[in-house]
Parts: structure tokens; sequence; C-alpha cells
């Protein structure tokens, strides 16, 4: 099932960011109700402090029914406070002896509030002409017989105040969240920083740019991120698990550098096993050139004055002289330790070149060679000495599948050919042979580093193995079809472009 990728840098901004915006809102609900009963609880000693303070100056008037001096005290406390609503006194028969109201008493507020089991009360009641809410208490003087004192404050102070409270508790969120998300994307990207370099280098590394690790390894450690990293964390398990990986990739290259000695020694020694192969038939090749030159030499110095004679003795020996040239640089340019380089090249040519090393092992075992290939065929890119090494080892191999298969017939008709074709991409080189063949059990191990079919002593069994892996190293693929008694059929697939 498909999954979604995140980043770990992104998992840990979010998943910070998610914790803080959760207790931020878990937080303001009790902030908030906090701070507004604690402006409520503010407000409510507020009147009860006013409505005592008139409670206490007025109880002597009302005893002695001072009903100016109860109106001026009324009017004076109201003037102390523009949040206060109304004042009036009632008398031990619930009459309203002075008030603070301009346009008559509203008859309607004496039953809004009343004392409270002879204590003080405090409810809250909604204006009608203002539309706003107003705190009324009921306090009694002295005691309940001589009056009650009814005040009534206005909320608006404290709704404002709660405003403002409100206003600044959002600022302070939003601040509180843009630092936290500021804080958490640097912890995030800090805390991260080994893993995505393990995570990139381990998507893109390949044997090809294995060092280039090293390279970004440095530049990872002089980075201004991982410096802020290693200041201000404490070692822990990311740190652990960057070590470990860069230890991994350092016995990783140093493993690729011996397998890649290794590698060349064997090819190395498979070439020279070749060369074994196929020493007897270079000294065949050279000698007849050479008794041809000496025959040459015996019958020019026994007539030197015939000029007619000796000028075709001459050519003769140039042309003995050039086989053999071509013979040591062809056995020459096999031999040579050439660097693997991918350059364009003729297959026509290399494979000519291979069958020259190979063509007394040829003639001597009466094989025949069907070279199909024209001429106008398109380029690959290949490394010339290794493909030639390829198709020596596939000849040879042919030779001698063919071989064994005249033990039975000695006068079997072996036969060897080769056929070439080409699309946009690739070119398909195929080394047909009528040999022994490959046994069906054999086919799936014949590729195996030193697995061989041949009695001891007759091949190393690395022909095909180190065939395969240069053929690999050239983007292409080598593929065998083989019927036990009847043949082998190898195609060779090339790519026509740099790859």
């Amino acid at each position: 099932m498909y999954k979604r990728y995140i980043p770990l840098f992104w998992k840990f901004t979010i998943g910070i960011t998610l914790a803080v915006l959760m207790f931020t809102i878990i937080t303001i609900p009790i902030v908030w109700n906090s701070l507004s009963n604690s402006l409520e609880r503010e407000l409510k000693n507020r009147i009860i402090f006013i409505a005592n303070s008139i409670a206490q100056k007025s109880s002597s008037n009302i005893l002695y029914n001072q009903i100016s001096e109860l109106n001026n005290l009324v009017e004076e406390s109201q003037k102390m406070d523009d949040e206060i609503a109304y004042i009036f006194i009632l008398d031990s028969k619930n009459n309203v002896i002075a008030h603070s109201f301009d346009n008559g008493f509203p008859i309607e507020l004496l039953k809004v509030n009343s004392l409270n089991n002879d204590s003080l009360n405090v409810v809250k009641i909604k204006s009608k002409d203002k539309n706003e809410y107003i705190l009324d208490i009921a306090t009694p003087v002295i005691e309940k017989n001589i009056g009650i004192i009814r005040v009534g404050l206005y909320e608006k102070q404290i709704q404002t105040d709660v405003n403002k409270i409100y206003i600044t508790l959002v600022i302070i969120i939003v601040l509180f969240l843009i630092i936290s998300i500021f804080i958490a994307f640097l912890y995030s990207y800090l805390i991260t920083v080994p893993i995505k370099f393990i995570s990139e280098i381990s998507q893109n590394i390949n044997f090809d740019n294995i060092q280039s690790c090293f390279e970004n390894k440095k530049k990872l450690e002089k980075s201004r991120a991982y410096k802020l990293r290693r200041l201000f964390f404490a070692s822990d398990e990311i740190d652990i698990l960057y070590n470990k990986f860069i230890n991994m990739i350092e016995r990783i290259a140093k493993t690729h550098e011996e397998l890649q000695a290794t590698h060349r020694n064997m090819l190395n020694a498979e070439k020279l096993s070749s060369i074994g192969v196929i020493s007897s038939g270079i000294a065949h090749e050279i000698n007849n050139p050479i008794i041809g030159l000496q025959n040459c030499i015996k019958r020019i110095s026994h007539n030197p004055n015939d000029i007619k004679q000796n000028l075709k003795y001459f050519d003769l020996m140039n042309e003995s002289i050039d086989n053999i040239s071509k013979v040591a640089t062809s056995l020459l340019n096999f031999s040579r330790k050439q660097e693997f380089k991918l350059l364009r090249m003729n297959i026509k040519i290399a494979l000519e070149n291979s069958l020259q090393l190979a063509a007394y092992h040829l003639e001597r075992n009466f094989i025949s060679i069907k070279n199909n290939i024209p001429n106008e065929i398109p380029l690959i890119y290949g490394s010339r000495n290794h493909i030639e090494q390829v198709l020596l080892n596939l000849i040879i191999n042919s030779v001698d599948a063919i071989v064994e298969k005249k033990k039975d017939n000695s006068k079997y008709y072996g036969e060897i050919i080769f056929n070439c074709k080409s699309d946009n991409n690739y070119m398909y080189l195929s080394i047909d042979d009528n040999g022994i063949g490959i046994k069906q059990e054999n086919l799936d191990n014949i590729f195996e580093p030193f697995f061989t079919t041949k009695e001891i002593g007759h091949g190393t069994g690395l022909g095909l193995s180190i065939s395969q892996n240069i053929i690999n190293e050239h983007n292409g693929k080598i593929k065998i079809e083989s019927i036990y008694l009847q043949g082998t059929t190898i195609t060779l697939i090339l790519p026509i472009e740099n790859i």
C-alpha cells in the first residue's frame, strides 16, 4: 500500500507546533476564565466597599430621618465614581427615602434584589436604557430594621478591561505561536541534519560516487547548522547512527577498492590464461613467416644478381614481416593493461583482432568461421581492449566445445558464425557454434566464478564470469542459449550511445 512520504524534519516541526497549539488552546479558556472571574471579584469587592461606606455614613441620618442629608450623601457618593449607575436608600419598611434618579424612582428596582438572610446580596441586572449589565448590591444599615442601601455599578469598565486583556492575550498568544514555530523549525532542522545527510547519501550512493560521500561529509561538518547542533545538543542516538553510517561507508569504500583490485587481478589472470591457450598458435603464426623469410634470404644469397627474382622475394619478405607485425601488435594490445574507458569503437575490428589471435587455434581444429557482420555498422561506446578479451574468451569457449564434440566424431565439421544487428539503442552481436552445448542444469551456474565443466587443468572457470562483469560495466547484457549436443548461441547486447 502506498504511503505518503513526509520528511522527518517536517514531522518534527508539525508535531512540536501541534503540541504547542494544543497547549495554547487548552490554556486560553483557563486563563480567560481566571482573568474574568478575578475582574468580577474585584468589581464585586468594589461595590461592596462603596455600599458599606454609604451604610456607615447614613446610619445616623436614617435614625433621625434627615432626608436632605441622605440625598446629599447619595449625590456626593455618585459623583465620586462615574461607574455608579444609581444609589437609593430604603427605610425599615422598604420605603425609598433617598435616591439618585433624576426622572423619578423606578419601582421595579425594589423587586430585583433584597437581603439574603439579613446580610448583603449581589445580583446582576440588565439596564433598560443603556442596554448593559449592572451589578446591584443590597446591604443592611447596621441592622435590617434600620434600613437598606442599594447601589448599582455599571459593568462596562470591567468589560473594557476584559476586552483589553483579551486583545493583549491574543497578541501574546500569536507572538508565542510564532516564536514556538520558529523554535520548532530550528530545533527540527538541527536535530535532523545528520539524518537528512544519511537519507540523501543512501538514496544516491553507488560505487561511482562513493568518494563524493566523504566530500559531502566534510561540507556538512563545516556547515553552520552542524556546528550549532554540536553546540546546543549533547551527543545522542542520532550522532551514534551518523558515526556508524560514516564508518559503514568507509568500510564499503575500502571493500570496493579491494574488490576492484581483486577484479583486476582476476582479469589479468584470465587474460594470461587466454594467452597461454593461444600461445602455441601465436608461435606458429610468427614461426611460419620467419621460415619464409629464411627461405627468401637463402634464394637471394644464391643468386644476388637476379633483380627480377629478388624483387619478388622482397615482396614476400615484406608480406611476412607485416604478418609478424600484425600478430605481435595484436598480442601486445591484448596483453597490455589498459584503463577502463568508454570510447566510440567498431566492434567488427575488435572481433577481427580476436580472431587473428585465435587463428591457429581455429585452423588446427579445422573450425570454419563465418563472419556475417557488415562493414557499415553503428559504432558503440566501449573499452576496446576489454571487448577483445570478452570476444577471445567466447571464441576459445566455442573452440573447446567443438573439440569436445569431435571426441565422438573426429570428422565432425566445426563452425562458428558471427551475426550482428542493431536498433536505435543497442547492438546485438551473436556468436553461434555447433559444439557440445551446455547441459540444462549447468546454465544457471555458468556465470559463477570458478565454475567450469572442463577437465582439471583446462580453464580457470573465470572466463564467463569476467566477461559478464565487463559487459555489465558497458551497461550491456550477455545472454546464453544452449541445447546440449547441438550447440550454443551467445548474444552480446551493447548500447550504441554512452549511457
